[in-house]
């Protein structure tokens, strides 16, 4: 089970033992919705975090599901660099940034990517099996 809380707080805790197994502190400062990724062959989170949404991986399955999961983000960060140059509106609503460099792991080791948008996100929902990620927003 996953909550977040109005001080960066994402949290990730165990429902049998009721203790935390992950602890976040995510960049902006309310935590709006959560979903987690509906498939068992991913270790994705989605947070909406006021204008972005983080995917994080918090490594709770198995290491080559986790794996999986990180070589996924690789491919689709070298996707959408050569999407983006070819298409000068594929950023007109959002962008995605890839945590790819070092110095942005050292601070959130585990968000794989973020979505920044120019609104608030309030409400997220899966595809039922994980290809789409919708969003729902409010104007600020």
């Amino acid at each position: 089970m996953a909550s977040g809380d109005e001080d960066h707080n994402l949290l990730i805790w165990n429902t049998r033992s009721g203790k935390i197994v992950r602890q976040y502190r995510l960049p902006h400062k309310i935590i709006d919705n959560i979903e987690w990724c509906p498939t068992m062959d991913q270790c994705l989170l989605a947070v909406a975090n006021e204008t972005e949404v983080h995917l994080i991986c918090p490594e709770l399955f198995r290491k080559d599901i986790n794996h999986i999961t990180r070589d996924i983000f690789l491919r689709a960060e070298q996707t959408y660099k050569i999407e983006s140059v070819a298409n000068e509106k594929k950023e007109q609503f959002c962008k995605w940034i890839f945590k790819g460099t070092a110095r942005e792991e050292e601070v959130h080791p585990h968000i794989l990517a973020s979505i920044v948008f120019k609104i608030i996100i309030s409400r997220l929902a899966w595809h039922s099996k994980a290809d789409y990620l919708s969003t729902m927003a409010h104007n600020i």
